[in-house]
């Protein structure tokens, strides 16, 4: 259909483009998105306040004033449900464009990328304030795009350290038996035991006992 190609042809351009530019895109998509839903903040705010300072029912009977109070309450209900799904809508919009170029968020330079996630914060944070319960997609999917960011650059130092290692000379060496130990212990996940003490570290220890002893007795008494 003509729709999924002019979709498939936005996305494609916007993967294209550098990471400021691509800011300036989405400052242009957040700044229209959060005057609409301030303005919803503002008409429900204002329309609670005046239901909840609306005079009871006039007497005449109690199912009169029962029956006003249960309509305000749904007024109130359904202003705040709209004013939240409007920000839900807004944030899975942002998200989305946020989505389309998870690829290339991940290989970004470390500026580049932590700019966006600053830029995403800000947005989600004024979505979860005017809300009032969260920013889910959001955060959710700069979480996402985090995590793959962190894994491709895992991988890629990996590779250099692997890369770097091959080229190294490796010749076999002697080592003490309580290091192998050691190595053997932590390369099985198990806690390496203390290697047993010597003769010269039980001199050692009994000498250093034995000299704060004399020490301690030949302090004046107070």
């Amino acid at each position: 259909p003509p729709e999924d190609r002019g979709i498939k042809a936005l996305v494609a351009r916007l993967k294209e483009l550098e990471p400021r530019a691509y800011e300036g895109v989405m400052a242009s998509i957040a700044a229209p998105l959060l005057v609409l839903l301030r303005r919803a903040s503002a008409i429900d705010a204002t329309l609670q306040r005046v239901l909840s300072a609306a005079p009871p029912a006039a007497a005449g009977g109690g199912g009169e004033e029962e029956g006003g109070e249960a309509y305000r309450a749904d007024l109130r209900e359904a202003s705040s449900e709209l004013c939240g799904g409007l920000c839900d809508i807004a944030a899975e919009r942002y998200a989305r464009y946020l989505r389309c170029r998870a690829e290339v968020h991940a290989r970004l330079p470390l500026a580049a990328f932590t700019s966006l996630c600053a830029l995403a914060d800000d947005f989600a944070a004024d979505v979860a304030h005017l809300s009032g319960r969260g920013c889910a997609a959001v955060s959710a999917e700069a979480a996402a795009q985090a995590k793959a960011f962190v894994d491709v650059l895992h991988a890629e130092a990996t590779k250099k350290l692997e890369a770097t290692v091959e080229q190294e000379a490796w010749g076999q060496v002697e080592v003490p038996a309580e290091y192998q130990r050691l190595v053997d212990s932590i390369a099985a996940n198990q806690v390496p035991e203390a290697p047993p003490a010597s003769a010269a570290d039980h001199l050692s220890a009994a000498a250093a006992v034995s000299a704060a002893v004399g020490s301690a007795e030949a302090e004046p008494e107070a």
